[in-house]
């Protein structure tokens, strides 16, 4: 994608943001609200008007607790709203990572314990010369 599609996708990101609100039928304060946010309606205001870009933890939350589509989001390609084979597909891929996150830890866990091991007889090694 070259530099100039991605500043008019950043630029219409505003809209996208204040379309999915409506479609929801919220004010800037409940949509602040239901996204966590600390910071008052204006920050909402603001990405609305393309004054800002919505920060990385609000793209997540109209991910996560709107189900929003993060291609059409911040591209503008796709549906607005993910299907829910979508969203099963989603889970299954978040049940797998978690599944084998716990794996990764473990081994990294093992792998970390043999590195003491090694530096303690490297340690003894070089003690006996």
């Amino acid at each position: 994608m070259s530099n100039i599609s991605l500043i008019k996708c950043y630029m219409a990101i505003g809209e996208r943001v204040k379309k999915v609100r409506e479609s929801f039928n919220l004010t800037q304060d409940d949509f602040t609200n239901k996204l966590g946010l600390i910071k008052k309606r204006s920050t909402i205001a603001d990405i609305e008007r393309g004054r800002i870009y919505p920060n990385p933890k609000i793209v997540e939350n109209l991910h996560l607790k709107f189900n929003i589509n993060l291609n059409w989001l911040i591209c503008g390609s796709g549906k607005m709203k993910l299907e829910l084979q979508d969203l099963e597909d989603i889970n299954e891929v978040r049940d797998k990572y978690e599944q084998y996150k716990g794996k990764y830890m473990d081994s990294l866990e093992k792998l970390s314990k043999l590195y003491e091991e090694m530096d303690k007889l490297r340690h003894e090694l070089e003690s006996k010369k």
